[in-house]
């Protein structure tokens, strides 16, 4: 399903749509898409990974990270 991260001080409430909230979300974090879709950097999507995923599927992700040169 769709997730977002917001800023702890933002309560939006989207139908379908987990919504987790951050302390420590700052510019760095944050990219920017040619339509204007704000998303979080791949890094920064990473490191939010890592609490969710296996450590196979996480060395996965930060494998293709390396490859890509997202970091």
């Amino acid at each position: 399903g769709i997730q977002i991260t917001v800023p702890s001080t933002q309560t939006p409430e989207v139908l379908d749509v987990r919504v987790h909230r951050t302390n420590c979300l700052t510019g760095v974090d944050i990219v920017e898409r040619d339509d204007a879709i704000r998303l979080t950097s791949p890094p920064r999507t990473a490191f939010d990974l890592a609490s969710i995923l296996d450590p196979d599927a996480l060395g996965s992700v930060f494998e293709q990270l390396i490859d890509e040169r997202k970091w």
